[in-house]
């Protein structure tokens, strides 16, 4: 199978889309950054963290997409239309033949989708971040598909007084550095 998403190279643009086949390469607007269509189970990871409060949030996502598929014409989206909670859209419907392969799907395992984010938050040196993360269906395999700096936060609980916490306790390390100094 072809299929790719398309998605805009600077992120000031949340318009992307699905190419189902060579032809539909000439219909997404360059520039732009092409990455390999997964089949994930119509199922979107979120995961936040603040500082070391790393928070995990399901959420719906695209469908699976079959060779029957691969003469589509391009599915653009925005992806403001996808992933949200309790959205139920056309693109978000998981399709009856997908259902049977969804029941023995492994489930994500939280100590890989911890050891995924903490690895990111090390790497990019950011304590306040978002990471989507897919798991191929076939395989298990985890795909990490967009890294946010400050994202929505939306389904976890606490982010008000978790964000306090975190910043309090910024503040706090830094006078106590700075009277070290002195």
């Amino acid at each position: 199978m072809y299929f790719v998403v398309s998605k805009p190279l600077l992120a000031e643009s949340h318009e992307m889309a699905v190419i189902f086949n060579e032809q539909g390469l000439k219909d997404a607007e360059p520039p732009y950054v092409a990455q390999t269509y997964i089949n994930h189970s119509a199922i979107l990871y979120k995961l936040y963290m603040i500082g070391d409060q790393l928070y995990f949030v399901n959420r719906p996502s695209l469908p699976n997409y079959t060779i029957k598929d691969a003469m589509k014409d391009t599915h653009f989206f925005h992806t403001w239309d996808v992933s949200k909670q309790n959205l139920s859209v056309y693109m978000d419907k998981i399709d009856f033949d997908d259902s049977c392969k969804t029941e023995g799907q492994a489930l994500p395992c939280d100590e890989k989708l911890r050891k995924i984010a903490v690895s990111i938050r090390k790497t990019l040196g950011m304590d306040l971040l978002g990471i989507d993360v897919i798991m191929e269906e076939r395989t298990g395999r985890y795909g990490i598909i967009d890294v946010n700096a400050f994202p929505g936060y939306k389904g976890t609980p606490n982010f008000f007084s978790d964000l306090q916490d975190y910043i309090l306790r910024k503040l706090k390390e830094k006078d106590e550095s700075t009277l070290l100094k002195e």
